[in-house]
């Protein structure tokens, strides 16, 4: 049920991607339309209580009011969200805000985090939280547990990306500097760099197999910010027809939740030792 409260919560965002929020007529029908069909009733929004404004609306008119008075001081304001990261019958979002105030016209930029509850398949109440860390926090969790999570669900997701030659959702996992080296390629060896190599690494991967699939089947936490994702290749061999299904181990270190170096091993000790860890270590 979390993923598909996540789902519900992406699909509220998604109609606001790149829009300047001051040009949202908020009486609009479509927007009385996207709360019914995203909010309850009785929903609750509640502004962080150290803001000059930290007040409770209440139900759906209340929340288009609150978003209606937040952006009346700018003329331009748009807000991108950074990351959906569940929490049983809640989703964390923290969020980037960009504005330029009406009057001053100076620019301002501040990151702020909502949660959003959900039960019925409608979100009951989101409260708003001055930093990522209070937020994790008030639904109990920790930074450094949720920065495993994170490195766990991209590691996920950029294998679901390589083996649906999906760009974007490798992109979205990866950081604009990755270098990754990868077995599975024309060029077995070959070094990738940027987010341009992926697009070149698909292509490699393309020539030599057909039906080129990866499953993560388990995460090795190997620091703060590097894990091994011990994975399951299957594919096709062009030409010959030879069936591929072996495991393959991908050293992976992070900044800022997303790749920035990788490197598959043909063995679970090379990549321990890559990864400065002993097998008894990754059972730590």
């Amino acid at each position: 049920m979390s993923q598909e409260n996540v789902e519900l919560v992406r699909g509220l965002w998604e109609p606001f991607k790149g829009v300047d929020n001051t040009a949202i007529d908020w009486d609009d029908e479509a927007i009385r339309e996207m709360s019914e069909r995203f909010w309850s009733p009785e929903v609750e929004l509640r502004w962080s209580r150290s803001g000059p404004e930290a007040r409770v609306y209440q139900g759906r008119d209340g929340v288009i009011q609150a978003f209606r008075e937040w952006v009346e001081p700018f003329r331009e304001y748009y807000i991108e969200p950074l990351d959906f990261i569940e929490r049983e019958d809640r989703v964390i979002i923290p969020q980037r805000h960009r504005g330029i105030g009406s009057t001053s016209g100076v620019s301002v930029e501040d990151e702020f985090t909502h949660v959003y509850e959900v039960r019925d398949h409608v979100i009951t109440r989101v409260d708003e939280y001055d930093t990522l860390r209070e937020a994790l926090e008030a639904v109990g969790l920790s930074e450094s547990a949720m920065s495993q999570e994170n490195m766990e669900r991209a590691a996920r997701q950029l294998a679901e990306g390589v083996s649906e030659k999906n760009l974007a959702v490798i992109l979205a996992v990866s950081d604009p500097e990755i270098e990754f080296t990868s077995r599975f390629t024309a060029v077995e060896g070959r070094t990738y760099q940027g987010h341009a190599g992926w697009a070149a690494y698909l292509a490699d991967a393309d020539v030599a197999w057909e039906n080129f699939r990866i499953t993560v089947e388990e995460c090795i936490l190997a620091g703060p910010e590097r894990l091994i994702a011990v994975e399951r290749v299957e594919a096709l061999a062009r030409g010959s027809g030879v069936q591929l299904d072996q495991p393959t181990y991908a050293v992976q270190q992070f900044r800022d939740g997303k790749v920035l170096r990788m490197r598959t091993y043909r063995s679970r000790q090379e990549a321990l030792e890559a990864a400065g860890l002993s097998e008894q270590g990754a059972h730590a």
